[in-house]
């Protein structure tokens, strides 16, 4: 299994051309996936990437029995006055945490995390950490524990889609749960529960008020004898050799939508 190791910095030059600029790897020789990461502010008000969590198998591949570790470390990456970036480690989360929702706060001093997962379950806890390693209750927990959910920042708000509850779910959560950034102490809004919004991992972004997300089919093999249904039930993620939903949805007034976009449910008092 193939983790994320090499950082890579998008640069926008013109309306034309893309440029990437090539980062350290993360310290951590096995790579990991499911961390959390968002460009800050630092202390001396330089942006630098504040990445913390994740997740790996440090002893030995899954496939041959390694156990599946999540971490705590907090890395801040920042640009010297020799003009080179480089890692180091600034502090530890409260608890280990993979898969969580994030983003930069409001004036970019530090990251936001809402949710994830562990060894044992999935967490509800929101945490604010800073550029120095320090970490504080940002808001009330979720409404629910929630991890593998599909979420962006979008007009002032944190908002999550679909994602699991618990390690053993059997079926995706089909609420979106938002947070305005600016007011964390008005707490969590959650929409009514909707199929288009069961998902796993899906697809996912924002445009000014809206989101947009999708899942595009895929065919997992048939398991020998077994017979699956043509469409898997609402609000479930299909077994394995099922199919996946594939229609894109939107929350929110898009300016157009495109091929295989059907508008979703209007998550009330979004604006």
């Amino acid at each position: 299994m193939t983790q994320m190791r090499a950082f890579h910095v998008v640069l926008l030059l013109g309306a034309a051309a893309l440029s990437a600029l090539e980062l350290p790897d993360i310290p951590d020789p096995h790579g990991r996936a499911g961390m959390m990461a968002a460009v800050i502010l630092d202390g001396d008000g330089r942006e630098a990437i504040l990445a913390a969590g994740g997740a790996n198998f440090p002893g030995k591949p899954p496939w041959e029995g390694g156990a599946k570790v999540f971490h705590r470390d907090i890395f801040l990456c920042r640009r010297g006055a020799d003009d080179r970036w480089t890692w180091r480690k600034v502090g530890d989360l409260p608890a280990p945490n993979a898969y969580a929702a994030f983003c930069a706060s409001p004036d970019r001093k530090a990251l936001i995390i809402a949710g994830g997962a562990d060894a044992d379950k999935h967490l509800d806890a929101v945490w604010k950490v800073g550029a120095d390693g320090r970490c504080e209750t940002f808001a009330d927990p979720l409404p629910q524990p929630r991890a593998y959910a599909g979420f962006a920042e979008v007009n002032g708000a944190l908002a999550l889609l679909g994602g699991s509850r618990s390690p053993d779910a059997t079926a995706a959560l089909s609420t979106l749960a938002s947070l305005r950034l600016d007011k964390p102490q008005g707490g969590w809004r959650l929409s009514a529960e909707e199929a288009s919004q069961a998902r796993i991992l899906p697809l996912f972004g924002a445009e000014e008020t809206t989101l947009l997300w999708r899942l595009r089919a895929l065919r997992a093999r048939r398991q020998a004898g077994a017979r699956l249904p043509r469409r898997p039930p609402p609000r479930e993620q299909p077994a394995a050799g099922g199919r996946f939903p594939r229609a894109g949805f939107t929350v929110g007034r898009p300016r157009r939508t495109g091929r295989g976009v059907r508008r979703g449910p209007l998550l009330r008092g979004w604006r």
